[in-house]
């Protein structure tokens, strides 16, 4: 599946995701909307879909999300864990602030990488 169809399949969800590719086995993700149950399912079916295409590295551009339920939470948790078991690389950018407390009251900042410019998750990559 190419970055193309992943994104096609997205833009009829209620997360539409711009998808690029910065650099060599690197994804940018731009989600839109909020990661609520029904986004987050298929939030998590997109990241399996993209280390599947063979992209193990993935910037989060989370400029466009206001809201993350827990199940949006846990998909990206999920997608930190399967990055990490390929030796890849999350980068989380532009975080909102109500979702960056969410992730710091559950300690998850603690092992997330999380920065506030595309320059500088390019250079973490």
């Amino acid at each position: 599946m190419t970055l193309k169809d992943i994104e096609a399949e997205l833009k009829a969800t209620s997360i539409p995701t711009a998808l690029s590719s910065p650099k060599e086995v690197t994804v940018l993700m731009t989600p839109k909307g909020q990661f609520d149950m029904n986004g987050a399912h298929k939030m998590q079916t997109a990241f399996d879909q993209i280390l599947e295409a063979g992209y193990i590295n993935v910037i989060l551009d989370m400029s466009g999300v206001s809201y993350a339920a827990s199940m949006g939470i846990g998909a990206i948790i999920n997608l930190a864990k399967n990055i990490a078991a390929k030796k890849g690389k999350l980068v989380i950018m532009n975080i909102h602030p109500k979702v960056l407390d969410v992730l710091n009251l559950l300690g998850f900042t603690q092992f997330l990488t999380i920065v506030d410019s595309l320059e500088e998750a390019i250079k973490l990559i």
